[in-house]
């Protein structure tokens, strides 16, 4: 297994080759974000999901954000966050509402929009 992978982009559009510019996934996604040194957050039509180093889905894209740690990390779906281990399963089901701090501060700026505080509910 080559190591390790290295973002393209053709157009507007992203994929992930290995260090020898092999192709591990077709030029597809819409974004492609860090998660350790052995994945890659990536979102395609909207929802996100979490490619190995073989380019193969650890998990299916299906949530609204995920985090990009390597370990325990945040998902969500459906507007409720929780916590993920790497293997796709939760360690805590969505169940925490969150909004985005700019809204619960009323700010304009200096806050990324991803972030946001949780409230159990």
């Amino acid at each position: 297994m080559a190591f390790p992978l290295y973002t393209v982009k053709i157009g507007d559009k992203f994929g992930l080759v290995d260090d020898q510019m092999n192709p591990l996934t077709p030029v597809r996604f819409d974004t492609v974000v860090w998660a350790g040194s052995a994945a890659r957050n990536v979102k395609i039509d909207g929802k996100w999901g979490r490619v190995g180093l073989d380019g193969r889905w650890l998990i299916e894209p299906k949530f609204d954000y995920l985090s990009g740690d390597a370990d325990i990390f945040v998902a969500s779906i459906d507007g409720k966050r929780g916590f993920m281990r790497p293997d796709g399963s939760w360690l805590i089901g969505p169940k925490f509402r969150c909004r985005p701090q700019r809204e619960r501060y009323g700010l304009c700026h200096g806050f990324r929009r991803d972030r946001c505080a949780a409230a159990v509910g």
